[in-house]
């Protein structure tokens, strides 16, 4: 909103942009750095810097990085060393001081005050949404992962059907299955429960 030339002495509010303009008298939502001039840390007015520097890192914000903030009658607003969101209706007008001198240019009717949040505000229903499908994808992964996983027969059953073959140590009975002789031997062993 302040990325505009505006002449602090001849200024006009012909020289702000229209899009800026067309905001009078509706409700904005903004963030930026607090001053208060007062310093009470409890104020009912106070600046809202747009720029942090300003021009450069030498001078105060020009006038059109300013906003004018004011609390309704009877609230103030703590204090915040750093960003804030405001929302409230906005004024445009231009405001000269005794010599002449533009003295605002935005002034604010707050109506909420608020450090700024980290990142958008999801409803709770999509961080569900992201948790359960992350669930839901992490177990087919571990299902996947069991599957090819090789499942080891104990000793002494057939490796085709599963048949016990303490009896029949050469041959399964139940499928027909002919086994080598090292497993035959294998299987012959006694297994341990």
């Amino acid at each position: 909103m302040g990325n505009f030339p505006l002449s602090a002495e001849a200024g006009t509010l012909n020289d702000v942009p229209a899009r800026f303009r067309a905001l009078d008298g509706r409700r904005v939502r903004m963030v930026g750095f607090m001053f208060d001039p007062s310093g009470n840390g409890h104020p009912t007015r106070f600046q809202l810097s747009l720029n942090s520097t300003g021009q450069s890192s030498h001078s105060p914000p020009r006038v059109q990085e300013r906003v004018f903030a004011s609390m309704p009658r009877g609230k103030t607003v703590e204090f915040v060393d750093g960003l804030v969101k405001l929302s409230g209706t906005l004024h445009v007008k231009v405001k000269y001081d005794s010599s002449g001198v533009i003295a605002s240019l935005y002034e604010l009717d707050v109506e909420q005050s608020a450090p700024p949040g980290m990142g958008p505000q999801w409803p709770g229903w999509v961080f569900t949404l992201v948790v359960i499908v992350f669930a839901v994808w992490g177990f087919r992964a571990a299902l996947a992962m069991l599957r090819q996983y090789p499942r080891r027969r104990p000793t002494g059953v057939c490796p085709v059907c599963g048949f016990d073959l303490r009896a029949t140590p050469g041959r399964c009975p139940e499928c027909g299955t002919v086994l080598s002789d090292a497993r035959a031997k294998s299987s012959s062993a006694p297994s341990c429960p």
